[in-house]
């Protein structure tokens, strides 16, 4: 199913604004509550955070992975991120004389494209698995993903701290449910900033991935 990554992005958009209103607002309201209701709300408010925008980053990996693929099965064009995709995923591959004797007498075939198509494909089904078993938004599981798919991680290091910060932060609570179980708290204040400095990351992937450009390369044939 092609993803519309323009309605995703609005859900995220709405998603983290519900999840903020019910988490985060109530307190910095200055609403009266207790060290435990603080805490559990912090703790759902990081934790789900995190995994929305675990999935919406997965969801532009998926995205330009099959725009990749469908450009190049469908009409021969390809990109940058074309061009990195095998650079990350398609292993060395050679061309043999059985691959030509192979073809009927008298038919023209590109070759070297359905040789590329093939590697592309299989690669293709590799790099969805990855994403399926991918575990959270840690710069270095998006260093495995993303640029596979032609995608950086923005240069910030302001931006990248933050994008650590939440992900520690989820990491810390998901497995602890009980106070004396987290040595590590972070304010309400700090988490909204955090959330607001990997919304930012994930716009710049989101802008990027839409911006891709795809160039038509002059395959004799795509049969």
């Amino acid at each position: 199913m092609k993803i519309n990554l323009r309605d995703e992005y609005a859900n995220l958009d709405k998603y983290l604004e519900q999840v903020y209103n019910k988490y985060i607002k109530t307190h910095k309201e200055g609403e009266e509550d207790s060290l435990d209701d603080y805490v559990l709300d912090l703790k759902c408010y990081c934790t789900l955070a995190h995994a929305a925008f675990e999935e919406f980053i997965e969801n532009i990996c998926r995205y330009s992975a099959g725009e990749m693929i469908d450009n190049l099965k469908n009409f021969g064009r390809i990109s940058w991120c074309t061009l990195c995709f095998f650079s990350f995923y398609v292993d060395k591959f050679t061309i043999k004389d059985t691959d030509l004797a192979s073809e009927l007498p008298g038919h023209k075939d590109n070759v070297l494209f359905k040789k590329l198509l093939t590697k592309a494909c299989e690669a293709y089904k590799n790099y969805l698995q990855d994403l399926n078993n991918n575990h959270g938004i840690n710069i270095k599981y998006l260093l495995h993903l993303l640029p596979a798919v032609g995608l950086d991680i923005p240069n910030d290091q302001i931006k990248n701290n933050s994008l650590k910060k939440l992900a520690e932060s989820r990491g810390i609570f998901a497995h602890h449910y009980s106070i004396s179980g987290v040595t590590r708290f972070i304010s309400l204040e700090d988490a909204k900033n955090y959330v607001d400095d990997v919304k930012d990351i994930v716009n710049e992937l989101y802008e990027n991935a839409l911006r891709m450009h795809y160039y038509l390369y002059n395959f004799s044939t795509l049969k």
